[in-house]
């Protein structure tokens, strides 16, 4: 079977304008997003938060958090603090089966300030200053 480099296009592309149109395909062009989330996120979230006797109502509250929402495409942190702290203690599910939530304060508190970096080296930089031990253990219990 021959080497086949999917990336060649691109390689051997030659540009005929002075700009360039791209499309972004994760979700917009294409329905990627549904599957992305539904197959690789919503697992991911059920088990690192331990919603496991509350696995339905937690893929519905991120279905809609994450896919129909006036929120959708929201900073991940955002949307994971949405859906622990209003949408899921709030689902009938979840109140029927008398579920705890997990709440991480410091987690929260860090998400809501607005001088927080929200992303994967500002978290790494929040962990490393925390000097309080359980706010860092808040912080790492968040972080996969």
């Amino acid at each position: 079977m021959a080497n086949i480099d999917p990336a060649r296009p691109l390689k051997e592309f030659k540009p005929t304008h002075k700009f360039f149109v791209g499309i972004d395909s994760d979700g917009c062009a294409f329905d990627t997003m549904g599957i992305k989330q539904r197959e690789c996120f919503y697992p991911w979230m059920i088990g690192y938060f331990g919603l496991q006797p509350v696995a339905q109502a937690a893929r519905e509250c991120k279905d809609f958090a994450d896919l129909f929402s006036k929120t959708r495409g929201a900073n991940r942190h955002k949307t994971i603090k949405l859906i622990l702290a209003d949408l899921l203690p709030s689902h009938p599910m979840v109140k029927s089966r008398h579920f705890k939530v997990p709440q991480f304060s410091h987690y929260f508190a860090r998400v809501d300030d607005p001088k927080s970096t929200l992303s994967n080296e500002g978290l790494k930089k929040v962990i490393k200053q925390a000097k309080d031990p359980q706010a860092k253990k808040g912080i790492l219990q968040t972080t996969p």
